[in-house]
This record gives structure tokens, sequence and C-alpha cells, in this order.
């Protein structure tokens, strides 16, 4: 292998540089300034910007990767095994460890390098894998299939050989090495990413936990609903229990660590060539996710005599959920699907290893897992298994808690996208999406002969007509059994409305006349209402206008509150000076929720106050503080118990006393936190984000390389720029805008992207945090689909060569 080591561009940016010498004493400082440049030399061999050529034995020819300034390669090969060598080879260069902790993730290992803080997780983990199912899905796939991801891990592969004494620094930090990668652990990382992006799998077990903390009426004027949902009975067994132990004890204080790997929800817009300045169709799209770092998505562009291909990749899964090929492209939207329900068991309290069917009792399939725990501890646990799927709770008092999910039989994750990656048309979409199970998604297209749609994709479980999917029944009866799936051709489709556009968003999946139960998780989206307002607002779009939309911080609950709220203090006289000029600022408000704005940090300290007098005493502190993980699902709540207060005829003042108690107290919160004049309080001084990064839980030092922030954010929960927030004191950022795409179909279709912070999970990297300016300010990369005219803003060319292949004309 012949290397060429240029002085590569290290990147330390002052923000971290005051990190540094604000949260460590001077004297480790000096100690961190060696061990800093120590870090610096020993990582600089290892940036992707230190190669110019690699020779492979696995490649047939010469594959060339030519880096833009931004860090996103476009890599041309003469062949699709050999791009998908090449592609494995490069993204292990960029995200060795990102992907490491992914499989890992999915695998139940976190623990053995992260701590005991991250032994629930792996528990989990382990538990939902007993299915064959969620572990065999490679092997099924067809030869074009199999080669592309045999390829693929032999390129990462080959990196890790190559590299074997010079792995990224995290591995050092952390003392351990990476294992090869194989079929299983692409499979794991897929199996992680349908987990975490499930929101039954957190709400069943927080609302089933309810049933044994409150009255079972006050609980089912808090429980979510759809119009063919039932309103289920509530089962005697689960009266009065409060289930412990996996599932469960994640709300128990802040014992399960979450990853940023699970998909929160998004927006997918795409429009008929009438409403296009170009007259193209376009498309635009977004993701939310958990903010985090290093950045998610990982971006490529792969071209080859028969495939061209633009996207955003999962670390570690070669095929891109959102992109753009020759013909169409696409956006994955999250579909806000209910793919888990719970089950109560009997369990023989004499005999822990047999469950109770009407047919007599069975025997529980048990495994003993061991763990190993950072720091040399070992752990043993037993988990147990039903004919519905692992249990999830303790034993207790012969009851447990089982859950099936429909991840156990596999993700279709890769299969269907693979297919989504080469389609042409709008049937070969159809027919590649048919294979997937899980994430449930609303995937968004264009294609170049005008054409758009939305196929919604995933396995949705057919119940018993007396579940609503939330409440978890009896297993022993069998009736409450899945009846199958919901019959792929009678999934949702819209291609080519009149209308001349769709929106995808967090809404009801099919709208409101579909007839089968998707979920009760979904709420009255006011992303979708706002994107077809502004839609219709504009004659025609661009890639730019699309983005500015992309953009858009305007607050549906804002505009509903803050009327009550003016309501509420014109028909009182007793507010004091400052309470006048805060509402004041809020009369002259927009709705729009700016990180300068004074109104819309005004307006969160009231929605903040009034959540609390509403829900956290009739919940509970600790419950309410995890409903607040979930911000559509905590305005749902706050708007529906507001609606009841205000039917009740025997205090008809109880809403407007309620609107003016929280309206005093955010005014007194905003004085003790930001001085006591309201048009000087901003947004941004409330709202922040941070970008962690995993292995900064292990000190402050590492937290100063590693993390990026904290950074002024504008934008809220129901704002199409999304960037949720945790309404209990810290106004912490949960999650935003992970990934923006906007394409144009054209006859060379360019796609521009926007992503929070690089596309290197090098900390050290020009390319680790290099596009976070751009993010902020809502700007966008075009790039063309295909290669042709060279690669503009080129920094930095790599050639892959066969072994044999070591003439001087090669170079």
């Amino acid at each position: 292998m012949s290397l060429d080591i240029p002085y590569p561009r290290i990147d330390l940016d002052d923000a971290q540089l005051e990190k540094l010498f604000t949260v460590i004493p001077v004297a480790t400082i000096l100690l961190a300034g060696l061990a800093s440049l120590w870090i610096y030399f020993s990582v600089a061999a290892l940036l992707p910007e230190a190669q110019t050529v690699v020779n492979l034995p696995e490649l047939n020819s010469k594959v060339t990767v030519v880096r833009e300034r931004n860090g996103v390669p476009t890599i041309i090969a003469d062949s699709q095994e050999d791009l998908a060598t090449v592609f494995g080879y490069v993204t292990a260069q960029d995200r060795l460890w990102q992907m490491d902790y992914f499989r890992r993730l999915g695998q139940g290992s976190l623990a053995e390098i992260l701590g005991r803080d991250f032994l629930m997780s792996d528990q989990i983990m382990r538990a939902i894998t007993q299915s064959r199912g969620s572990q065999d899905e490679l092997s099924h796939l067809d030869h074009a299939e199999t080669v592309w991801l045999e390829k693929f891990i032999q390129g990462i592969n080959s990196f890790m050989l190559l590299h074997k004494d010079r792995t990224p620094v995290e591995f050092s930090l952390l003392d351990y090495q990476p294992a090869p990668f194989s079929k299983e652990d692409i499979t794991a990382i897929m199996r992680a990413l349908a987990w975490e992006s499930s929101l039954a799998a957190r709400l069943d077990p927080l609302f089933n936990r309810l049933v044994g903390k409150m009255d079972v009426a006050v609980l089912r004027d808090l429980l979510p609903f759809d119009p063919v949902a039932p309103q289920t009975p509530i089962p005697s067994d689960l009266i009065g229990w409060e289930p412990k132990g996996l599932l469960f004890d994640q709300f128990r204080g802040d014992k399960l660590k979450r990853s940023a790997l699970g998909l929160k929800g998004g927006c997918g817009i795409t429009l008929a060539p009438k409403l296009s300045r170009s007259s193209n169709a376009m498309l635009a799209g977004i993701i939310y996710q958990e903010l985090a770092a290093p950045g998610f998505w990982y971006r490529a562009k792969l071209s080859c005599p028969d495939f061209h291909l633009i996207g955003a990749f999962v670390p570690g899964v070669p095929v891109a959920l959102s992109g753009s090929n020759k013909l169409m492209s696409w956006v994955s939207v999250p579909c806000p699907v209910d793919d888990l329900d719970l089950y109560i068991e009997y369990i023989d309290p004499d005999n822990a290893a047999r469950y109770f069917r009407v047919d007599g009792w069975r025997k529980t399939e048990q495994r003993r897992e061991r763990f190993s725990v950072k720091g040399g501890s070992k752990l043993e646990k037993m988990l147990m298994s039903t004919d519905m799927g692992p249990v999830i709770s303790d034993v207790e008092k012969g009851r447990a808690i089982s859950m099936k999910w429909a991840g156990q039989e596999g993700t279709g994750l890769f299969k269907s996208m693979f297919e989504v990656n080469r389609a042409s048309n709008a049937n070969d979409l159809s027919s590649a999406l048919a294979a997937l199970k899980t994430p449930a998604l609303q995937v968004v297209w264009a294609d170049t002969e005008g054409n758009i749609g939305i196929q919604l994709a995933g396995k949705v479980p057919i119940r018993h007509h007396d579940s609503n999917g939330i409440i978890a029944l009896p297993a022993w009866t069998g009736i409450h059994s899945w009846y199958g799936y919901v019959p792929y051709a009678e999934m949702p489709s819209t291609k080519n409305p009149e209308l001349g556009y769709l929106v995808a968003a967090d809404g009801r999946p099919g709208g409101q006349d579909y007839p089968y139960l998707f979920s009760c998780y979904w709420f009255n989206d006011p992303r979708q209402v706002r994107i077809s307002e502004l839609l219709g607002n504009a004659s025609e779009q661009d890639p730019r206008s699309l983005t500015r939309l992309l953009g858009d911080v305007y607050s549906h609950s804002a505009s509903k509150f803050t009327p009550m709220i003016l309501k509420e203090i014109e028909e009182q006289d007793n507010y004091n000076q400052t309470e006048k000029a805060a509402a004041q600022l809020l009369r002259e408000w927009d709705f729009f929720m700016t990180k300068e704005s004074s109104a819309a940090a005004i307006f969160a300290l009231f929605y903040q106050n009034l959540g609390e007098a509403v829900l956290a005493h009739s919940m509970g502190k600790e419950v309410y503080t995890q409903l607040c993980q979930y911000p559509d699902l905590l305005s749902f709540l706050i708007r529906k118990k507001l609606f009841e207060l205000d039917q009740d005829k025997a205090d008809p003042s109880a809403v407007g006393r309620l609107i003016g108690h929280s309206f005093r107290a955010a005014v007194v919160q905003g004085e003790r936190l930001l001085g006591d004049v309201p048009s000087k309080w901003k947004w941004g001084d409330l709202h922040k984000i941070n970008f962690h990064h995993p292995v900064a839980v292990r000190s402050s030092f590492l937290e100063a390389l590693f993390d990026v922030g904290p950074i002024a954010e504008g934008g809220s929960g129901d704002s199409i720029r999304m960037t949720a927030w945790c309404p209990t004191g810290s106004f912490r950022t949960l999650s935003g805008v992970t990934l923006k795409q906007v394409a144009e179909m054209s006859s060379a279709p360019t796609l521009m992207t926007s992503v929070p912070l690089g596309n290197s999970g090098h900390f050290f990297s020009s390319n680790y945090k290099n596009e976070l300016i751009d993010w902020i300010n809502g700007r966008s990369i075009p790039d063309k689909v295909t290669v042709g005219e060279g690669v503009p803003n080129v920094s930095q060319s790599i050639i892959f060569r066969p072994a044999a292949a070591q003439r001087p004309a090669d170079n």
C-alpha cells in the first residue's frame, strides 16, 4: 500500500478551546495540551485527506474517489462491484467508530465499552433479538443484493486490515479494538434503527405503568385516540400494578441512555411541474432525530456506467434512505405507525419456565445472557420469551408483560431500499417497498417524467376489535394476537393529484377516512397544515423557495394559546408593569419562534408553566417528565385537558384562571433567568442545542473536545424546522432536523442537502462540523446526480487500484 501523507487540516474552534480552559483546572490543561499534541499526531494519518493512493486486491479495475471541500466523496468506478467495495472502504474511513457504536447498540454490547449506564439498553436489545427472523434477514437476498452487500462489507474490512494499528482515536480512548464486520453486524445496525424509531416501544410501557398509578377514568382521558380505535377495556390485572424490569425501568430516573439512531419524524413535499418555475417535478424532505455528534447521515455520490446515486446513508448500511438517481428522487419520512403491542402473561408461580394458554401450560423459551461491563465486571441475566415475544418485565405474583414487535421478523430495510435506489418509475418503487417491515416510512418521490407520489410502506398489525394498541391485554385467551398485517396493496398510496402537490408529515396515516387502525400515536399535525398554507400562498416554487419553506419556525400552538393569554389579561386589571410589557410583546408577535424573539421566549415560559399546572399534578412529576420527551403528545394532552375544563359548567372560569396563573409564573421565571426587561429576553438565550458524543460521558475534557455547542437556536416542537425542547425547566433540546434535501428533477437532476455537522466522524477533521453555520442559517449545498462536468470545489483525489497494478501510469 502506497500512501502520500500531506499536512492534514485539523479543526479545533474557539468554542472548544474556551470549554477546555473553562471546565478543567490549569494543571490539567497543561497535561491535556500534551495529550492533544499526541492525539494530533496520532490521528493525523487517519484523516481521509491524508490518503492519495490505495492498493486493494479485491478490485477489478481502478476506482477514483474525489472529495469535495465538505468531505462528501464522489466514487467513480467501472462496475457496481468495485463501486460497493470502495464505498465500504470510504465509509469506514470516515465513520468506523460510529459504525461500531451502532452495531454494538444493535447487538446489546455497549456497556462493555461505555460502562454500566448502558447496561439496560444492552439487556433490551438482547431481549428483542431472540427471534431468528430478526437475525437472518440478509440470508434471503438475490444475487445482485448479495454481491453489493458482501463487497461493501469487504471494503470496510479492507480498511480495517490496512489500518489495524491506526484505528480512530475513540478506540484508544475506550481501550478496545473493533472486530471485522459481517452481515450480522449490518443486520444489528438496521435492527437498532428500527427499534429506536418505534414510538410505541417508549409510550406503551409508559401508559401501562400509569394504570397502576392513576384512577382508570382519569387515565382514559389521557390516552391518545384514533377514529377507528375502540375504547379498550383495562384489565383488572393491570390496576394497581406498576411493572418493573427492562422496558419499564427506562422511566425510573435517567437509567436508559438514548442513542441518536432513531428516526423521530419528518415532513415530505412533492410538487408537480405546474407548480415549479422550471416546469420540472420537485421534491423536498426533512428528517427529525436526536441531535448528536458525530453527525448522523453519511452522504456520498456513487457512479458507474449502469448506476448513479447520490444520497444520505445510515452509517454502515449501503442503501440511501433519501436521495436521487438519474430518474427518480425520494425522501423516506418516518410514519407514526404503532408496530408493537404488550400482553399480560400468567407465569407459573412455582415454575417460571411455564406460561399459561387456554389449552394449558406451555414452556417458555429461556436464554442466559452474559453481559460485560467496562471495568471488568460481569453480569448474567435469564431472558424469557413466550409465543408472543420476549418478556420485558419482571415476574411479579405470577404476572409478567410480554411484547410483540413487527421488527422481530426482521426489518426488510436493506432489500427494499436497494431496489428503491435503482427504481426508474413509480411501479419499480412500489414493488421495492413491499419488502419493508420496519420502520414504517412514507416514501415521497418525484421523477424526471413529471410524476409525483407518496407510498406508505411497513408492516401494520391488524388487531382484535377491542384493542387500541396501547393497553396490554391478556395473552392466554389467544384472541388478542395479531391477525396478520394490512395487505400491502391496501396501504396508502397517492400519485399525481389534481391539486399538484402532496405532503407527508406526522398526521393520521392514510387520512381521516382510512379504515385501518395504524396508530393512536399520531396527532393533528400542524406542520402539514402550515406547509399546505405556504404552498397555497405561492404561485410557483424553486429549490431555494422550498429550502426556505423547510426552515419555517411558525408555531401553531403559539397561534392558538397567545390569544387566550391576551384575552385573560384584557379581562383583568391586576397585572404589574413587567407583566403588561410582556403582554404587549405577545400582542405584536407573529408566532415565529426565532431565536431573537422576545415574545417566543415569553410564550415558551408560559407553555412550560401551563403544562406543569395542567398535567404534572395529576400524573406525578416523574411520569410528566417522561411525557415531556414527546412534544406532540404533550401538546395534545394539554389541549385535551383544557377542553375538558372549558366544558365544566360548575366552574366556567377555570381555564381563564389557569392561563392567567401560568402567564404570571412565566414572567416571574423570565425575570429570574433573563432579567427584569422582557424586551431584552431572547428565545435563543433559553433554547440551546448541544451535540453530545457518546465518548464525552467519560470526562469533561472529552466533552470539550468531542461535543459541539451550546448553540442558540430557534424553532419549536410543532414548527417545520422542528427543535423539540423539554418544558421542565432546562429547555433542553430533545431532537431537531438532521437532514434536509431538496431535489429538482430536470434532465440532469440536482439535489440540495443540509446536515447539522459534517460528513466526517473524526473530531479533529475539518469536516467534523464544517456545515454547522450553513445548517443554522438554513443554507443547502447543491449537487448534480450524475458525473460529467467534473466535481466542483475538489479538495482531494484518491486512486484505488488493484494491488497488482503498480505501473506509474495508474497513478
